[in-house]
C-alpha cells in the first residue's frame, strides 16, 4: 500500500496528527505563522514537512523544513537541473516532479533525488500506468503519483507514495483506513 502525502495549499487546513499521513508538502505561498505552527504540530507527530512552489529551497532553509519538492516537468534539461538541486539541498529531502517520459524520469533519477513524482494534475498530462509501473520495476529511487481528481483511477499503479491535496482529502477517502 502506498504511503499518503498531503499537499497543503490552504491555511484553513489544520490537521497535522493523522496517523495515515507520513509527510506534508506545504505551498510556499502560505503565511510564515501558518508554516511555523503547522510544522511544529506535524513534527511532534514525527511527520516530514516539504516546501513546494516559488523559492521552495530558500523557504525550506528559512523554516528549517525537511526538504523540497521541485517541478522540473517543463524543463528540457531536467537532468542537469536535478543534479544541481541535489547539490544545493544539503542532505535535505528532494522530490522532483518529472515530465511524463521515460527519458526524463531516467535523467532525473541519475541525480539521486529521494523520490520522483509523476503528476496527474491535468487530463492531458496523465502519465500512463505503464510509465509509473516501468519506473518502479527498474529504479530503486522511490516514486510518487500526484493526483488532483478523486476520479483518477489508480488501480494497478505500483508506486511508493500518493500525493493528494489536503483541501480535497474527504474526496480521497479510499486511501484512508476506517477507524
Amino acid at each position: 500500500m502506498p504511503k499518503i502525502i498531503l499537499y497543503v495549499d490552504e491555511e484553513e487546513f489544520q490537521e497535522a496528527e493523522n496517523q495515515e499521513i507520513g509527510c506534508y508538502i506545504l505551498n510556499t505561498q502560505l503565511s510564515r505563522e501558518f508554516v511555523q505552527n503547522f510544522s511544529s504540530r506535524a513534527w511532534r507527530q514525527s511527520k516530514l514537512i516539504l516546501a513546494y512552489g516559488e523559492n521552495a529551497l530558500s523557504i525550506c532553509n528559512q523554516y528549517k523544513l525537511d526538504g523540497v519538492v521541485i517541478d522540473l516537468s517543463q524543463l528540457s534539461h531536467a537532468g542537469k537541473e536535478a543534479k544541481a538541486l541535489r547539490q544545493q539541498t544539503n542532505n535535505k529531502i528532494l522530490g522532483i516532479i518529472s515530465s511524463s517520459t521515460r527519458h526524463d524520469a531516467m535523467l532525473i533519477s541519475e541525480a539521486e533525488p529521494d523520490f520522483v513524482i509523476f503528476s496527474f494534475l491535468e487530463e492531458a498530462e496523465h502519465p500512463s500506468k505503464e510509465l509509473v509501473n516501468w519506473y518502479n520495476e527498474l529504479f530503486l529511487i522511490q516514486s510518487a503519483v500526484w493526483v488532483k481528481d478523486e476520479k483518477t483511477n489508480l488501480e494497478g499503479i505500483k508506486t511508493d507514495n500518493i500525493i493528494i491535496p489536503a483541501s480535497q482529502k474527504q474526496k480521497f477517502s479510499q486511501f484512508f483506513c476506517e477507524k
